[in-house]
Parts: C-alpha cells; structure tokens; sequence
C-alpha cells in the first residue's frame, strides 16, 4: 500500500464542518463513511491537495457525485456522475 500523504500536503473538510490535515489512510477511510448517514443539508466531503492545488470532492446518497477540481486550470471543475444501482 501506498504511503499515507504528508500532512502538510492534504487536509480533509469532514462532512459537518471541522478539517485537518491528512496523517493517515485511515483518517480517508473514515472521512467516506460520513457519507453512509442521510444529511441533505451537508451533502459532501472533500479532500484538498495543499500543494498541487486540487481537490476532491464526494457527496452522499442518490447524488454519488464526485467532483474533481484544479484550483489552476482555467477549464473548470470536472465530473462524475453516479453509476446506476
């Protein structure tokens, strides 16, 4: 397994506000499991490569919708869209 990012590299913005930097796989691994419980009103979680300047983002639900955005390109964010069940 790859080794965990640096965590001055990436944070995390968990589901019900609170960040902080990335020390673990695990910590990714238990960000995704916020999406299991159903909150319209905070739909996502994201993670931000601090130094390359992208991030992730994914929502919760129906919506499975992952967003992948280069904070530098001028092309704007890309998507993808749910698998049907």
């Amino acid at each position: 397994m790859a080794d965990a990012p640096s965590a001055v590299r990436c944070s995390i913005q968990h589901r019900w506000g609170s960040g902080e930097d990335v020390s673990s796989v695990d910590q990714l691994a238990d960000l995704l499991d916020e999406l299991e419980v159903d909150d319209p009103e905070h739909p996502d979680v994201w993670i931000s490569d601090n130094e390359a300047g992208y991030s992730v983002s994914v929502f919760a639900g129906s919506r499975g919708r992952v967003i992948w955005e280069d904070h530098d390109e001028v092309r704007g964010p890309l998507y993808m869209e749910p698998f049907p069940a």
